[in-house]
């Protein structure tokens, strides 16, 4: 589920977007891309209003089946939430998400299980549940990467007191505790 707005495309996105109750296993992993497609959910640059996801679930590497279907150097799975501009000018807008639970199964996720940067406001409201495979983070605020070395910045972030994340914190490359996110 991709959503973007790109300046080649058209016009800056304006209205809001809301996903909810949806249930993803084991997307991304298509022959065509290199079993390495892009996050389950995806926010992706000019989208300038509210942008809610809520109550949507992600699970991925939990079918022993489906665990091969990867490249040999890189561990099975993609990501389950990324926001970032993608090389655009404008941010996305309000970023929420609500009641969210995405897990990746031990020894998957060939990226941090959810990616936010790019946008005005960011609130993560209500029983988040982020669960990393172990090798990448569950959580990565304004992320570093090599395709990306400077991060695109969160304005206004708040996080409930009730979200748990089972894995590490990322923050501009740092890692972090939950707690350094701040509430609001």
């Amino acid at each position: 589920c991709q959503f973007t707005a790109r300046a080649g495309n058209g016009a800056v996105g304006v209205g809001n977007i809301t996903v909810r109750n949806c249930r993803v296993e084991d997307v991304a992993i298509g022959a065509g891309d290199g079993y390495k497609g892009g996050s389950a959910f995806t926010v992706a640059g000019r989208l300038t209003g509210t942008i809610l996801f809520e109550n949507n679930t992600y699970r991925a590497g939990f079918e022993p089946s489906l665990r091969r279907l990867t490249r040999p150097d890189s561990p099975y799975g993609t990501g389950a939430f990324v926001a970032w501009m993608a090389g655009e000018q404008v941010p996305n807008g309000h970023l929420i998400l609500r009641d969210n639970d995405f897990e990746m199964a031990p020894g998957c996720g060939d990226r941090s299980l959810v990616m936010i940067g790019g946008c005005t406001k960011v609130e993560l409201q209500g029983r988040n549940r982020f669960v990393s495979g172990g090798q990448r983070a569950a959580l990565d605020i304004e992320p570093v990467t090599r395709h990306r070395p400077e991060p695109e910045p969160v304005g206004a972030l708040s996080v409930d007191p009730a979200t748990e994340v089972r894995g590490t914190v990322y923050r501009r490359g740092e890692r972090v505790e939950l707690a350094e996110l701040g509430w609001e």
